[in-house]
């Protein structure tokens, strides 16, 4: 930490002078990304299980075996797609100069783990959307 000639640290002037550090840009761009790349791989996965299940009895994979590849499937999907936008914010966040390595990579992954939150909030309005639509 460096004091400057007023007694004040570098990092206090900085928190000071430029309010907050969340970069609502970045943090909007990570999650564009992640719902981009969880869309991709939902496509391909459902298209991969349409071709793999069969209706004939007699030819068809037992629903058990489909039901935990698709539920692992579609797990692998949502971290990935989260990771990849929570990497794509991180990168893309402002610098702040004057700052400490160990406080730049806090606030990369604060607003990698606020495109986590955002995310599931989306997720978690659209089940609760398609869950609503079917009760009415």
């Amino acid at each position: 930490m460096v004091i400057l000639d007023a007694g004040v640290s570098r990092t206090e002037a900085i928190r000071t002078s430029t309010g907050s550090f969340v970069d609502w840009g970045a943090i909007i761009a990570g999650v564009v990304i992640s719902l981009a790349i969880s869309s991709v791989f939902i496509s391909f996965g459902s298209a991969v299980g349409l071709s793999a299940a069969s209706f004939q009895t007699a030819s068809a994979f037992p629903v058990i075996g489909l039901v935990l590849a698709a539920s692992l499937w579609f797990l692998w999907v949502q971290i990935s797609s989260f990771v990849g936008g929570a990497y794509v914010t991180g990168r893309l966040s402002r610098r702040i100069s004057g700052v400490a390595t160990h406080e730049v990579e806090m606030r990369d992954g604060m607003h990698g783990l606020i495109v986590w939150g955002v995310n599931l909030a989306i997720a978690g309005a659209f089940a609760g959307w398609v869950a609503l639509s079917g009760v009415g």
